[in-house]
């Protein structure tokens, strides 16, 4: 996969050498963005600081060749608080950093290709005597990727294949943490997407995007668990997504819109699973095998609404409801007990807020409300049934 990331770097250093003749027109791209909200759950309340910035250059060479580059970085954690975040008050941080280079050739008046090579790193910090890259999830891998864009009529096509690597470089086998010859980065995987995406227009102010999607997530070392209830690495883990995407939006009148966005994800997944007793982990009476436990149908509408006033203040509203049902995977009561029904997990919405421009310049005041349900009634580890709120004052900028 590297020799392939360098073949494209090369084909872009090339490609600009070879312009190097030409009138090249470079237009930069900056957008900057920060929050600060507090996050009002059913027990607690904390503060957390949002940070994202875009920075980017796209290089025109001619009517055929341009070039987009692009530094993308996402920042997650506490937020403005003299209180400690030591101990049982630390609250985790992320960071994401990833470069994108994105060359396109416009072939004729109908196709248009294009292709995209890149670096992607996440780092955290999960605990307080964890230091940045020290992380268990940590990763990072290469993406590229390839596409295609034509109009037939008023239908806009654009067929594509994007890869990205993820690589855990702390994330290990059980045994690997005590005997290190025996290690396997059970985590590592690479995924493929196949896709294709559709705009076509139904009326003069309607137009619908549709998206079908098919991603193959294949692990590296990560092999399934059998009935017995060791792990059999002679057969790795497949997880297959398929996906469909309906988007449509509508203008009314002038300075109203409405969306409604659907969407459907189908996981088949060969992984299994092998549960004890949550209170006896040596009864061996109450454990468990599940086979095809990670598999699952998701689904989720959200239909939105925005206004701009004459002042150019914004307002949206949007609602999102999504169901994931597990295909195989028994939900358990509160004590961790099996029952007879299978998993499922509904997420209830609302976001609501405005936004004040002033120039280039932008202050927004935003709330949300979240409710989540489930049978799952087990949550010594992940709490599956729970109301929050969300309160945030962001600041963008955008040159």
């Amino acid at each position: 996969m590297r020799k392939i990331f360098l073949f494209v770097s090369l084909l872009c250093l090339l490609f600009v050498g070879a312009q190097g003749a030409c009138e090249i027109k470079i237009a930069p791209y900056y957008y900057l963005y920060t929050s600060e909200s507090a996050f009002f759950a059913d027990t607690s309340t904390t503060l957390s600081t949002s940070i994202y910035g875009d920075f980017a250059a796209k290089i025109v060479f001619n009517d055929r060749w341009s070039l987009l580059a692009l530094y993308e970085l996402n920042y997650q954690g506490p937020g403005a608080t003299s209180e400690s975040k030591e101990g049982a008050n630390f609250q985790e941080q992320y960071q994401d950093h990833s470069i994108l280079l994105k060359p396109s050739y416009l072939l004729n008046e109908k196709w248009m290709f294009g292709a995209r090579a890149g670096y992607l790193l996440q780092l955290s910090k999960t605990g307080s005597t964890e230091g940045w890259g020290k992380g268990l999830y940590n990763y990072h891998g290469l993406t590229f990727g390839f596409d295609g864009k034509t109009k037939i009529k008023n239908i806009v096509l654009n067929p594509g294949y994007l890869f990205t690597q993820n690589i855990y470089p702390n994330y290990s086998n059980l045994i690997g943490y005590v005997e290190k010859t025996e290690a396997r980065p059970e985590q590592d995987h690479y995924r493929h997407k196949f896709y294709v995406d559709t705009t076509f227009p139904v009326l003069k102010n309607l137009s619908i995007n549709l998206s079908l999607n098919d991603t193959i997530k294949t692990y590296v070392a990560q092999g399934i668990i059998v009935e017995s209830g060791v792990e059999d690495t002679s057969v790795k883990q497949l997880d297959n997504i398929v996906g469909v995407k309906i988007d449509a939006s509508y203008l009314p009148i002038k300075r109203l819109s409405l969306a409604i966005n659907q969407k459907l994800e189908i996981n088949n997944s060969n992984q299994n699973d092998f549960s004890f007793s949550p209170t006896n982990p040596a009864d061996t009476t109450t454990t468990r095998y599940n086979q095809d436990y990670y598999s699952y149908t998701f689904y989720e509408i959200s239909p939105a609404i925005a206004y701009t006033f004459p002042n150019k203040i914004s307002w949206t509203l949007s609602c999102v409801w999504n169901i994931k049902n597990y295909h195989n995977r028994p939900a358990r009561d509160k004590n961790g007990g099996w029952l007879k029904e299978l998993e499922w997990d509904i997420t209830r919405q609302v976001d609501t807020g405005f936004s004040f421009p002033m120039g280039k310049f932008a202050l927004g005041v935003y709330y949300t409300y979240i409710s989540a349900v489930s049978n799952m009634g087990y949550e010594q580890y992940y709490r599956y049934n729970y109301n929050a709120q969300n309160v945030k004052l962001s600041y963008s900028f955008e040159y």
